[in-house]
Formats: structure tokens, C-alpha cells, sequence
């Protein structure tokens, strides 16, 4: 399979959780969360879980909140980004000791962390875009993320069969991608492809090119394009029936999502 295409917009290092992620937010991007002191907790509409030091974990684009564990600290770094080839439905926790390669990449990252300083000899604890060490840290994470992916699915005998599914889905966002052309592209039924692509990805072939369109389109709403020109190009037939998807998967419309993230983005660099 050809690499993963990752898009990274922030990098941080911090001991405590900010109060804007204890409240139950639908969020439009991945996190990887990678625990390095204390722990906090995660909750979803599926129930909660306690994510300790020592692992990292990747968080859906979905609506859920973190909060302090017992006050305690929780020393952190952690990435949002976005992601073509791989859909997080659920949280995914690695734990590093199963492979030595996980410690390899964490220790620099980690590393990479302490190290940083302005011009103004200050420790950088918050790196984006317009930042000079942030290429460094998004090659290091989205070589990361594609060996977690890698690993993941080594032993997957599908997966050869998904993908071709999914270079094609990305290649032909702004076409046809209805199940009957997706099972064309590998001489399944319609029946058996919705089968057996819902059984590895846990989720149904429409749902995710719906979130695939809506990750990309997140892209060029984070680099100011225009809403109308958007919606032609991920694949949907007007800007409105493009800003009713939009809002169903992040929960609010594409200009509300623009006005928030592309402007503090932006003013962060």
C-alpha cells in the first residue's frame, strides 16, 4: 500500500488537560495522545475509559470529552491531524512495550519536545504550521501513524482487497462512489463488498467516504478556500446538501467550523 497522506496542525506539550475538553465536544479532527505522566479520562456516549502514562492513544472524530483524573497532573504531547486511508471510529490505545520500534519513535518525540526553543531562548511547548521546528515533528508523527497502521492490519488478509477500495475512494472523491461502483472496482457483489468492508472497518462503505469527503474538506477549510468550491470538489452536488453532511458528522456548518479552527489556527502562528 502506498504511504498514508497525514495533515497535522498542532503539536503541545502539556502536564494538565485545558477546561475547553471537559465539556462533551464533537471534534472535526484525529488526536494522538500520547501519556506520559498521571492519567485522565476519556468519556464518550459508549461509556468511559481511564488513559494512563506510558501508552498513546488515538482519538476519533467524534464527540467526546477528557477530564482530570483526581486532579492529578497528566504530563502529555499531543497532535490533532487529519487522515486519508485509515478511518478512527473508536479509540485506539498501543502499548508500547509490545514493539521496541514504538519506544524508538516515542523516545525522540519525546525528545523532540524538550528541545525546542525559540529565539528568545524560551522552551516551545506549542508548535503549528508557520513554526520552524513543526516540519520536523509532522514527519516524525505521520511516519509514526503509518507504522501503527501497518501494524495494526499485518496480519489482515483483507486488507489487499480494501486497498484498492480505498486509493480509489480518495483518487474519485468528486465522482460517483455509490457501493454498486466501489464493488465494480473489485468484482464483488454489492452484497458481499458492503459485507466484508463493513467487517474490517467497522463501519459501513458510505459512511466512510462520508468521512472521508468531510476530512478533506476540513483540509481546505483550514487553508481559507472558498465553502462552494469545497463542496464540488469532495463530491457532493450543492453547497447545502455539502453543509448538511458537514454539520451531521462535526456538528456544526462548515463556516462555523471555518470561523473557529482556520482563524485560531492561524493566529497561533
Amino acid at each position: 500500500m502506498s504511504l498514508l497522506k497525514t495533515t497535522w496542525f498542532l503539536f503541545e506539550r502539556k502536564t494538565k488537560l485545558t477546561e475547553e475538553y471537559s465539556a462533551n465536544s464533537k471534534f472535526g479532527f484525529y488526536r494522538l495522545l500520547y501519556a506520559l505522566g498521571g492519567s485522565c479520562i476519556y468519556v464518550d456516549e459508549n461509556g468511559s475509559e481511564i488513559l494512563d502514562s506510558g501508552a498513546v492513544y488515538l482519538l476519533p472524530a467524534k464527540s467526546y470529552s477528557l477530564k482530570q483524573n483526581n486532579d492529578e497532573i497528566f504530563d502529555h504531547i499531543w497532535g490533532q491531524f487529519q487522515i486519508d486511508g485509515w478511518q478512527i471510529n473508536e479509540i485506539i490505545e498501543i502499548n508500547i512495550k509490545n514493539d521496541p520500534v514504538y519506544t524508538n519513535y516515542l523516545s525522540l518525540i519525546k525528545s523532540l519536545s524538550e528541545c525546542y526553543y525559540n529565539e528568545n531562548g524560551e522552551n516551545i511547548t506549542a508548535l503549528s504550521g508557520g513554526e520552524k521546528f513543526f516540519p520536523v515533528f509532522s514527519n516524525l508523527f505521520s511516519s509514526f501513524i503509518t507504522y501503527l497502521y501497518l501494524y495494526i492490519y499485518k496480519t489482515d488478509d483483507n486488507k489487499n482487497f480494501l486497498d484498492k477500495v480505498i486509493d480509489y475512494i480518495k483518487n474519485h472523491l468528486s465522482s460517483d462512489l455509490s457501493n454498486d461502483t466501489l464493488a465494480e472496482t473489485v468484482q464483488y457483489s454489492r452484497a458481499h463488498f458492503i459485507q466484508e468492508f463493513t467487517k474490517a472497518y467497522g463501519i459501513s462503505p458510505q459512511k466512510y467516504v462520508v468521512k472521508v469527503r468531510i476530512s478533506l474538506a476540513i483540509q481546505m477549510l483550514m487553508n481559507n478556500e472558498k465553502i462552494y468550491n469545497i463542496a464540488y470538489k469532495v463530491g457532493y452536488d450543492n453547497p447545502k446538501s455539502f453543509a448538511r453532511a458537514f454539520k451531521r458528522e462535526t456538528g456544526i456548518s462548515p463556516q462555523k467550523y471555518k470561523e473557529i479552527n482556520h482563524l485560531n489556527f492561524n493566529n497561533k502562528q
